[in-house]
């Protein structure tokens, strides 16, 4: 698992409990990115292996048509993370 701030630093994980939130938090994460880059603007220039494309007409629909498969591979977690409240001292 790698820190948010730092993806190339691994986070020991010692218990399930942390593992799953941390598997939450990066779905959850992942998820809003994809979202986000449905909503681009036509006309958004992006570079990808050295090559620029002009998002507009067919490759803006194909490019969101690819965030969308994304999402739905993604999908909804198969879980919910439960926090337990501890009380204040």
């Amino acid at each position: 698992m790698t820190q948010p701030d730092n993806p190339q630093a691994l986070i020991q994980v010692t218990d399930l409990g942390q593992f799953v939130h941390y598997l939450a938090s990066w779905h959850s994460q992942k998820v809003a990115e994809l979202q986000h880059m449905v909503n681009v603007p036509a006309d958004t220039i992006m570079e990808s292996e050295g090559i620029q494309l002009v998002l507009q007409g067919d490759t803006l629909e194909g490019f969101r048509a690819g965030l969308s498969l994304a999402l739905v591979a993604l999908g909804t977690l198969p879980f919910a993370v439960e926090t337990e409240d501890v009380p204040a001292n």
